[in-house]
């Protein structure tokens, strides 16, 4: 059933509110991190950069029937668009699962009213909003982090990283100079920081599941797990026994044992091929088939 607000909106009467669907999912988790609520209007902005919008956003707005948005520059001189939404039953929605204190609070209350199989759409648009990853090729070395105001409760960061067995993370709180209209002044923010390559690569598995398919999300961002997976996938997934990546060479590295002597077989460029290798240099040399 469509409904026509008084601001022109034609929207869905389940936006928002209906959490079997992932679409409604994946932007509880993008307001979570980017959207204002009024505390005197029933109002609920939403903005981003303009690519970002136009490419992955405002067709996901548009399913639920939502066709007016506005443009502005920002005093940095970047595009933004965005859109507001003016009505009492979803700005009640948002106030009592903590989206009007967001910037103190945890999402507890709302993510345990979505179900446990479409709970990743909402760390995805978490993450679009709030999320970064960097790859930094000189040093072979992969980031990801959130960031958010100084007093921001973390509570829910942990759970899902111990869900998820992610170990080598920390939160920062701190200050830094920041510069507004042409005046410097000190900025107050907290973050959460993961510097370990297979944890980055859990997360990004745990939130991309079908991505390819439903099309909810930034794709800039999941083009970095592709590159992720590119550059550190060989140091993660040894898929065969007996074979290593040596990242000095870049080539993979094939050994065995038979009679409790260990034999080296030699380096491959592809892991398949070196999986064979193995097989052969056992069948010919070892009386019985190891593993």
């Amino acid at each position: 059933m469509i409904q026509k607000l008084k601001n022109g909106h034609r929207y869905a009467d389940n936006y928002l509110t209906d959490l079997t669907d992932k679409r409604n999912v994946y932007l509880l988790g993008l307001f979570w991190a980017d959207a204002y609520i009024s505390k005197t209007k029933n109002s609920i902005a939403y903005t981003c950069n303009s690519s970002d919008f136009n490419l992955y956003v405002k067709d996901v707005f548009e399913s639920f029937g939502f066709t007016k948005f506005y443009n502005y520059i920002t005093n940095s001189d970047k595009p933004v668009t965005g859109l507001h939404i003016g009505n009492k039953e979803i700005h009640k929605f948002l106030p009592k699962n903590d989206y009007s204190i967001k910037s103190g609070a945890s999402p507890d209350k709302s993510l345990s009213k979505i179900p446990e199989e479409l709970r990743h759409y909402w760390w995805r648009g978490y993450f679009d909003g709030d999320g970064c990853a960097y790859i930094d090729k000189r040093t072979e070395s992969v980031f990801l982090s959130f960031t958010s105001c100084f007093s921001q409760d973390w509570t829910f960061i942990n759970g899902l990283f111990k869900k998820l067995i992610l170990q080598r993370y920390n939160i920062r709180r701190g200050n830094k100079r920041c510069r507004w209209k042409g005046k410097e002044s000190m900025s107050h923010f907290s973050g959460v920081y993961i510097a370990k390559a297979n944890e980055v690569y859990k997360f990004f598995n745990y939130i991309y599941p079908g991505m390819k398919y439903d099309g909810l999300g930034f794709k800039r961002k999941f083009d970095k797990l592709i590159k992720v997976n590119n550059t550190f996938g060989k140091t993660r997934t040894n898929k065969y026994e007996g074979v290593r990546w040596c990242k000095e060479r870049q080539k993979w590295r094939v050994t065995c044992k038979i009679n409790n002597k260990s034999h080296y077989i030699g380096q491959f460029s592809e892991e398949f091929i070196a999986y064979q290798k193995r097989e052969e240099f056992i069948k010919k040399f070892s009386p019985i088939p190891l593993r």
